[in-house]
């Protein structure tokens, strides 16, 4: 999304911008459910929104562990693996807070999985407030199976959207 805007800036022509089962989660992009994530009254929803998000993860461990089943968690780091990583989600945490995309006249193809369809084609919070040639196609249930099982449906997706571009490109 990004690339096309800045190829669109220098005056290129951009066919086809596919984006796979992006992410919804308002940490990730804020951009999209507050056009300003800084602002002091969205200071409170961001805060609820980490603690929902630790209660729903703590609650799948202790679901996990209560039924046997293995619960995987992240190693923890030691030393100058643990400064490195803590300065990569710094810098990483940072570029998220200043980024804002900017609205895309071109069209934009999302193939997504079912449980993100509904935020992602949401008019006020999702892609089509920026992109209003936004174009969705649902490719499995979940974010797992979008880059397994339902890749022949990802495939054909992106080989229709290039097709589509290409075409345009070609006509007089």
């Amino acid at each position: 999304f990004e690339m096309a805007q800045r190829l669109k800036a220098l005056g290129e022509e951009v066919g086809a911008v596919v984006m796979i089962d992006p992410e919804t989660n308002p940490h990730a992009v804020p951009w999209l459910y507050w056009r300003n994530p800084d602002a002091m009254y969205i200071w409170p929803w961001r805060f609820l929104l980490r603690v929902t998000w630790a209660a729903q993860r703590w609650s799948w461990e202790i679901f996990y562990r209560l039924s046997g089943r293995a619960w995987t968690s992240e190693p923890l780091e030691t030393g100058p693996n643990r400064q490195d990583r803590q300065a990569l989600l710094a810098a990483i945490k940072a570029a998220i807070r200043v980024y804002r995309p900017h609205p895309y006249d071109g069209k934009l193809t999302i193939v997504c999985c079912a449980r993100r369809l509904k935020s992602l084609r949401n008019s006020v919070t999702g892609w089509p407030s920026l992109a209003r040639q936004a174009e969705f196609s649902v490719a499995g249930g979940s974010h797992y199976d979008v880059f397994n099982i339902a890749l022949p449906v990802v495939g054909a997706t992106i080989e229709r959207a290039v097709n589509g571009a290409q075409s345009k490109s070609q006509r007089p």
